[in-house]
């Protein structure tokens, strides 16, 4: 998304340095997710079984003092 804000600007002005939420957003809209919801739901499956499997072996988050 980042590179289609960037080429969006270059259009714009071929010397171009930065980029503005404005081509950001257009970006947005021309862009399409890459993870599918069924692909989210097998992540979320995946944590759920890490976790479990964490604490069936005993193993326990860090949390610093």
């Amino acid at each position: 998304m980042c590179i289609k804000a960037g080429i969006l600007a270059l259009r714009e002005d071929s010397k171009a340095r930065q980029i503005t939420m404005e081509h950001l957003l257009r970006a947005t809209k021309d862009t399409t997710p890459s993870v599918t919801e069924e692909m989210e739901r097998d992540y979320e499956k995946i944590v759920q079984t890490m976790k479990q499997e964490a604490m069936r072996i005993g193993f326990r988050p860090f949390r610093p003092a």
